[in-house]
């Protein structure tokens, strides 16, 4: 039986092309999807060895991090350390240096006692002078006409002990530290280190002021002559001395060494207020019983100087270590008597133009002692130029 060709194609020729054509596809489809298998399935490795990298590398930072920050600190540590074992050491050598300065001080301060224990109370040459005013006392007449304990005078004593040409009967190079008006700052601020470096000094008050606000205390007083310093007199209520009638003159001038003798202090020495004087003043002086006068003239003494216009070098706030220094190198060399005049001696300023700073004082009486430079008072200052002349 013969089939015609047309329906021979249709029925079977086509639908074989059909079943080639479906299975080619779904070869290329089963290979596509297997390509992307492999694909998902190598991204997945290459994804997992990334991460597994990453993790590698943080946890290396993160150990390397720990590692540099101990490290660090152990580093920190032992500075610490170091610094701790640095400030342990300074402070050991402090507290070193510091007893050893407190043994010098108390080995000096013991010799300064031995010496005036060693030394007389005598002081006759200058009593001798006021036998006419009716100041001397007998060593033995220890009280007053109002039954009060009277302290006899204390012998002055400089530092160390004054080389042979110092010795009394001569005269040559030295200081002599004064204290005008009886300011108590400088019985409060001064004093202390002159103690502390075995220095004396003269103090010449104000006798209408003497306890008074501001001012030293008779207790002040008697203090200062205990511990060997010189009270002088300074009038009774600072006038200038210039302008004053006889009269007034003597209540001035006798009236305050009488002041002074009345509380157990002879008084040898007199300071001009405002350092006005003439030669009407300084016989006046004289009279009264004094055996020197200072002035507020600039300058230093030499034996060739009048005893009754002495002059001196005034402290101020604008005077300068160095400066001082190269004053008494100066009187030291020449063989003459410098007189430094202070009037405030404080941190506050207070007092004007006529105060020194404590720094400044203790820093002065550190270089007079350092350097052993003979320290006198006025009255000794004056008996020696006198047995000089």
């Amino acid at each position: 039986m013969k089939i015609p060709v047309k329906r021979f194609a249709v029925f079977f020729i086509l639908p074989l092309s059909f079943g080639l054509a479906f299975s080619a596809v779904g070869a290329n489809a089963q290979s596509f999807l297997s390509s992307s298998m492999v694909n998902v399935s190598a991204r997945a490795s290459v994804n997992s060895t990334v991460n597994s990298f990453s993790s590698v590398s943080i946890a290396n930072r993160n150990n390397n991090s720990d590692d540099d920050r101990d490290g660090a600190i152990h580093n920190q540590n032992n500075h610490d350390n170091q610094m701790n074992d640095r400030d342990e050491s300074i402070r050991l050598q402090a507290n070193d240096n510091l007893l050893r300065a407190n043994e010098l001080r108390v080995n000096e301060q013991m010799q300064m006692q031995d010496q005036r224990n060693n030394m007389g109370r005598d002081r006759e040459d200058i009593d001798n002078d006021n036998h006419d005013n009716g100041n001397n006392r007998n060593d033995n007449d220890n009280e007053n006409e109002n039954g009060n304990m009277m302290i006899p005078p204390i012998a002055i004593v400089p530092r160390v002990p004054a080389p042979s040409s110092t010795a009394p009967g001569s005269f040559d190079g030295m200081v002599s530290l004064n204290f005008d008006d009886g300011n108590i700052d400088a019985f409060n601020n001064a004093v202390p280190i002159m103690q502390s470096d075995g220095l004396v000094g003269t103090f010449y008050v104000v006798t209408n002021r003497i306890g008074a606000q501001g001012f030293l205390s008779q207790d002040d007083l008697m203090t200062l002559q205990n511990a060997g310093d010189e009270i002088g007199a300074h009038s009774r209520s600072h006038p200038d001395l210039t302008t004053l009638s006889d009269a007034e003159l003597q209540n001035e001038i006798a009236g305050s060494k009488a002041d002074l003798a009345a509380i157990g202090i002879n008084a040898t020495t007199f300071a001009y207020p405002f350092g006005s004087f003439n030669a009407h003043v300084e016989q006046a002086v004289k009279n009264a019983g004094f055996i020197g006068a200072r002035s507020t003239n600039d300058g230093t003494n030499t034996t060739a100087s009048d005893p009754f216009a002495l002059d001196r070098i005034n402290m101020t706030d604008t005077t300068s270590l160095s400066q001082v220094e190269s004053e008494i190198q100066g009187a030291l060399a020449n063989h003459e008597w410098i007189i430094l005049v202070f009037h405030h001696v404080n941190n506050t300023d207070s007092g004007g133009p006529e105060v020194v700073s404590t720094s400044f004082f203790q820093n002065l009486a550190d270089y007079l002692a350092s350097q052993h430079v003979p320290i006198v008072t006025n009255a000794q200052g004056v008996a020696l130029m006198t047995s000089a002349q």
